[in-house]
């Protein structure tokens, strides 16, 4: 799930180029667009406040949704993300598995066999 603008501020990937990424092993990315399109950001130095407009982007969190298989919702309320929150909360599911790592133990014990091994041939201990 992606809570964004949909506007990019940092990094050299694009948002497009990210959601190729995550398609390619089927990651579904789900999007909400926050914002309105009057908001604005300010930040200040010195008691000189400046402030700049974060209008939302929907076209590009729509195409990140597309592109990957998910969907996009555009969300102005609190009450409106919950409604999403618990669509989405019933239709993401989980996949539970067990994995064998009994050799990954054994692998360990024959390095630590041979290493102590060629840590005797190197001191020029012998077995009794």
């Amino acid at each position: 799930m992606l809570l964004s603008d949909g506007a990019q501020t940092r990094g050299m990937l694009t948002p497009l180029q990210g959601a190729t990424l995550a398609s390619e092993p089927k990651i579904r990315v789900y999007t909400l667009v926050l914002g309105t399109n009057h908001g604005t950001l300010g930040y200040g130095l010195g008691g000189i406040e400046r402030r700049f407009p974060v209008r939302p982007d929907p076209v590009t969190l729509a195409a990140i949704a597309r592109t990957t298989g998910g969907q996009a919702y555009r969300v102005q309320t609190a009450a409106r993300i919950k409604q999403v929150y618990r669509k989405l909360g019933s239709s993401i599911t989980r996949r539970h598995g067990s994995r064998e790592i009994s050799s990954w133990f054994s692998g360990v014990a024959g390095l630590l066999l041979l290493s102590s091994l060629s840590v005797a041939r190197l001191t020029g201990a012998r077995l009794p």
